[in-house]
């Protein structure tokens, strides 16, 4: 079974997997289910249900074989929530699920082979920028993979705290320009940052948070680095969402919101992806540039405390790129 995503940053990653029943490596792998297994569920009831995930309240047709329960739309039939005791609850959000196959879909089923002896051309080596657990045929190795993984220069790097003379500015302008000469140099395709809505950001970082290697946030975090990734992906996600509405309603907010996001994004690019990772994605990525312009808002706007903390949150690396360091978090609370 082979995953194919495609990302941002024009980012390909093919996984090549075995799904075990529950997860036991002792038991024989198993393939997708039966393209007709919808044919022995029966019909329980029409149901009103409060669905998960947003989806809210929706009435379903609920239709059950053994322990496995689907629900779906009355009027078009498709499945909307489905659960299983040992595959957990899945939702399908109304109007997402495609019934078409697109044409990139039609040429991955054109690489089978009915007798399942052939692999999709992105799970060959170099058929994707990553391949996980892909061995040299294009199936599922435990062991097979190609080496993205943080090496000892990384490590080392990750550890030393003081930047080298050519990655500082006297001042926090200064120290914009001067990185963002390196991140030209290093990424061709960066532009500047006003160019990027902050939505687009997110979805940046969201792709540098899956390639990250998790050894270099572990140094970070054990010595409370300004470089740590400072939440888990549901927690961030859900502050981007609150912060997007609040920034939204304010202009100024809305720059420093996205500004913030443009400095975090590239230090995520250079502290938290090895260089293997980095080399791989310098003719593919496209990074915002750092803004040169040093935000603080509150004295105009007391109510915006929360986007001026996660501001100072994403541009730390003033406090060891440049000779001007941002305020602590008792100093902008009001």
């Amino acid at each position: 079974m082979w995953i194919v995503n495609k990302l941002p940053l024009g980012v390909t990653q093919t996984i090549c997997t075995e799904p075990r029943e529950g997860g036991d490596p002792t038991k024989p792998a198993v393939g997708p289910v039966q393209y007709n297994w919808v044919d022995k569920l029966f019909f329980v009831s029409t149901e009103t249900l409060d669905v998960e995930y947003g989806v809210g309240s929706t009435k379903l047709d609920h239709w059950a074989f053994g322990p496995h329960h689907a629900w779906t739309d009355p009027a078009t039939g498709l499945i909307v929530r489905m659960w299983q005791p040992f595959n957990g609850l899945q939702i399908f959000t109304p109007g997402n699920w495609k019934t078409d196959i697109t044409a990139d879909g039609q040429e991955l089923l054109g690489e089978l082979a009915a007798d399942g002896k052939t692999a999709p051309k992105a799970a060959m080596p170099k058929g994707s920028t990553f391949r996980i657990k892909c061995g040299a045929d294009g199936f599922h190795h435990d062991k097979g993979t190609d080496s993205h993984t943080a090496q000892i220069s990384d490590l080392k790097r990750a550890r030393s705290k003081v930047p080298g003379t050519a990655y500082k500015g006297e001042n926090f302008q200064n120290m914009s320009s001067t990185l963002n000469g390196w991140i030209q140099k290093q990424v061709s395709n960066s532009r500047k940052c006003e160019d990027f809505t902050v939505e687009s950001l997110q979805r940046i970082q969201l792709t540098l948070y899956m390639l990250r290697d998790p050894q270099l946030d572990d140094i970070y975090q054990k010595s409370q680095d300004n470089r740590r990734i400072q939440r888990d992906v549901a927690a961030m996600s859900k502050q981007w969402e609150e912060l997007n509405a609040e920034a939204a309603k304010d202009p100024e907010l809305a720059r420093m919101h996205r500004d913030g996001h443009c400095h975090e994004a590239v230090m995520w690019y250079v502290h938290h992806l090895p260089e293997s990772v980095r080399a791989e994605l310098k003719d593919k990525a496209e990074l915002p540039l750092l803004s040169n312009f040093r935000h603080n808002v509150l004295e105009r706007k007391p109510h915006a405390v929360r986007l001026q903390r996660a501001y100072e949150e994403k541009v730390s690396c003033a406090s060891c790129h440049s000779f001007t360091y941002p305020p602590k978090p008792e100093e902008i609370i009001v």
